[in-house]
């Protein structure tokens, strides 16, 4: 009696059982509030509309408790088919199968007022079709506030590369050539205002929130000069040479060229005036000789180029020579090459100014020789390095030892070496 007792007082549960041709649930019978709710939803199915949403509805709950008894049955270490399933099932359907059951509840909230006469199937009609345009309201606002938020994120990142310029410049109004023949190539090759000498005072620039960056280097350079910065990681190398560009803000301090002050720098220090190749170099998915001319058609300084890079040897090793495709970023090349084609393209502007940003770290020491040597021997060139290899400081006419942002030592290598402990640890690591 015991065991009859406690089996009567158990919840009823939903058996499911499935065929191939078709899957019924069959649900033992209820108390009287229950059977009132079937009888008016049984009148409620009389409306096409309502039969649409109710029959939705039933067959994803269906199909859901079949798969989920389904799966209890099976063993418990996941399966390939399984693992498709609910991937597929879950991922896809989680959505619609809420949206599905938030439907259902409504229209059994229906149901029940439209039992107690509250409410009619005409409002029901009525709500049913109105929701779906308010709903639509509402999540386009969001769509809107979201992207808003996005375009403004990314306006602020394109307007940090327009340094100096006047707010606003990034989204004032141009002419924009879809159609006809491209225009016409500007050459980097023309005349500018030929370097004498070059001034750096009192350069400042800090990193916001922090206490990184540089604090008031000074120096000067002539023409002809092969000038070094050197120092530990960190020091600022990257920095006061990124500030003297213009491609980071300027706190304090100027820069003056032939003794006039440059008040816009990233828009001076560009070809013809001077040439910049990064510490990290960046190619394009083009070929070698796209990646050094970027566009110009007349390569009649292409080769003498790549021969100042010592790119030589390599090229006569490429299957297409300066038509090889170097892959996205120079994939297809040595890290080396990567920098000596970056070089290469420097070295095709023709710039007064050479500004290299650790350009041989990525190089051995017999290639490094040979391409400071077929630099200086092939061109006039005025260089400001960023390094802390031996073969660059050999040949430099001044040195700048940077320490947290300050120049602390100046001077041939030989004084510093007799003079600077940082200097004498600098070359001892190398």
């Amino acid at each position: 009696m015991k065991k009859k007792a406690r089996k009567a007082a158990r919840p009823r549960k939903a058996r499911v059982d499935a065929t191939q041709d078709e899957l019924k649930l069959k649900i033992e019978p209820r108390g009287p509030d229950t059977r009132r709710i079937e009888t008016v939803s049984r009148a409620l199915t009389d409306h096409p509309l309502v039969r649409e949403y109710l029959g939705k509805t039933r067959n994803r709950l269906l199909t859901f408790e079949f798969l989920e008894a389904e799966s209890e049955t099976k063993s418990a270490r996941p399966t390939p088919a399984s693992n498709v399933y609910r991937a597929t099932f879950y991922d896809y359907t989680n959505n619609r199968t809420i949206f599905a059951i938030g439907v259902g509840l409504l229209l059994t909230a229906a149901a029940w007022k439209m039992g107690r006469g509250s409410l009619s199937v005409g409002d029901l009609a009525a709500f049913i079709q109105i929701l779906p345009r308010v709903t639509l309201v509402m999540s386009f606002g969001g769509a809107m506030m979201a992207q808003q938020k996005r375009a403004g994120v990314a306006i602020e990142r394109m307007e940090d590369l327009l340094v100096n310029a006047p707010k606003g410049q990034l989204v004032n109004p141009a002419a924009l050539v879809l159609t006809g023949p491209p225009s016409s190539f500007v050459s980097s090759r023309r005349e500018g205002i030929r370097l004498e000498t070059l001034e750096v005072v009192d350069l400042s620039f800090r990193y916001p929130g922090t206490q990184a960056g540089i604090e008031g280097p000074s120096f000067s350079l002539r023409r002809g000069d092969f000038v070094v910065i050197t120092g530990r990681i960190g020091a600022g190398k990257t920095t006061l040479l990124r500030v003297l560009l213009g491609l980071l803000p300027k706190t304090a301090g100027q820069v003056l060229w032939n003794g006039q002050p440059v008040e816009d720098l990233a828009s001076f220090f560009t070809p013809p005036h001077s040439s910049y190749t990064a510490q990290i170099p960046r190619l394009f998915s083009e070929t070698l000789r796209d990646n050094v001319l970027l566009g110009d058609t007349h390569d009649d300084h292409l080769l003498p180029a790549l021969k100042c890079a010592a790119m030589e040897i390599d090229l006569a090793a490429l299957e297409n020579g300066v038509g090889t495709m170097v892959g996205a970023r120079g994939v297809k090349l040595s890290g080396g090459q990567v920098q000596r084609v970056s070089a290469a393209r420097m070295f095709a502007r023709g710039a007064d100014l050479m500004i290299f940003d650790d350009l041989s770290s990525a190089l051995d020491v017999a290639t490094e020789k040979q391409l400071w040597q077929s630099l200086l021997s092939e061109s006039e060139a005025t260089c400001l390095v960023v390094s802390h290899r031996r073969p660059a400081l050999l040949r430099a006419t001044q040195i700048l030892v940077l320490e947290n942002g300050r120049i602390t030592a100046r001077g041939r290598l030989n004084d510093l070496l007799a003079t600077c402990a940082e200097m004498r640890r600098i070359w001892d690591e190398d």
